[in-house]
C-alpha cells in the first residue's frame, strides 16, 4: 500500500503567494484536508489541483473561503442534477 505524498503548507503558500490562514479556512470548510504532523502542516498532493483551483478563485475574483465553500457546493449541486438530467433523458428514450 502506497502513502498519499504530502507537500509543507509554508513551502505551497511561498511557491503561490498565499497566506497559510487561507489554506486553513478552505480547511475548516472542508475543502481541503490539512493533516499535522510533528507540528508541521501538509497538504496531500492529490489536492493540488483543487487547491490551485480555490487559489484562482480568490486572487482573479477576490473570493474568499466562505464564498468558494458556497460556489463549491452549488457546482456540486449542479453537477448532480445534470447527472439526474441525463439518466432521466436516458430512460425517457427507452418508452421514445
Amino acid at each position: 500500500m502506497s502513502e498519499k505524498k504530502q507537500i509543507l503548507i509554508s513551502e505551497i503558500c511561498i511557491h503561490y503567494s498565499i497566506d497559510e490562514a487561507f489554506i486553513i479556512e478552505l480547511n475548516q470548510h472542508d475543502l481541503i484536508v490539512v493533516e499535522e504532523v510533528e507540528s508541521n502542516l501538509f497538504v496531500y498532493e492529490e489536492d493540488i489541483v483543487e487547491l490551485e483551483r480555490f487559489i484562482r478563485l480568490k486572487n482573479e475574483l477576490n473570493i474568499n473561503s466562505e464564498g468558494i465553500d458556497i460556489i463549491i457546493n452549488l457546482l456540486g449541486r449542479i453537477e448532480k442534477l445534470q447527472d439526474e438530467l441525463q439518466s432521466t433523458k436516458e430512460r425517457l428514450s427507452l418508452y421514445e
